[in-house]
């Protein structure tokens, strides 16, 4: 997470730096220091990609306070909990019950031991996006025999 300024910000959000190709950090930082603008630039790396980049790759300075949180890869104890409403909520289960069910049965499977597999184990609308995803992340670690 890059900052500049004190107080109310926007927020850039950057879901694939790897993806990002018609502007860069430093211009988007350069432009609200332009405009007097606090900004905060969210960006997010895979595990992979991260050890490409360093602080300077990103922000193009010294200056941005800068700020790197790994994210935990399974549900803690309160994101559990609140699955079964989460699933009710997107039409996955028809009731807390059978929400509860599923969540139950999901936790105890080796299957779903992060959260990308609880997505795709819960989730079969994300299926077809978790696929891509993790093709994309194979051809990025420069495999791609047999790839198709």
């Amino acid at each position: 997470m890059v900052q500049r300024k004190e107080g109310p910000a926007s927020v850039f959000v950057i879901d694939d730096l790897n993806r990002l190709r018609e502007v860069s950090i430093p211009a988007v930082l350069d432009i609200a220091d332009k405009h007097g603008v606090k900004i905060v630039v969210l960006v997010g790396l895979r595990t992979s990609s991260h050890q490409q980049y360093d602080r300077s790759n990103i922000t193009g300075d010294t200056q941005s306070s800068f700020d790197s949180v790994e994210l935990a890869d399974a549900l803690d104890a309160d994101e559990w909990s609140r699955l079964p409403e989460y699933l009710v909520k997107l039409g996955i289960a028809p009731d807390i019950a059978a929400a509860k069910q599923k969540a139950r049965a999901a936790k105890g499977t080796t299957n779903t031991q992060d959260t990308l597999a609880l997505l795709f184990f819960l989730l079969p609308q994300t299926r077809r996006q978790i696929e891509r995803s993790v093709q994309t992340e194979y051809i990025s670690l420069g495999d791609t025999k047999g790839l198709q």
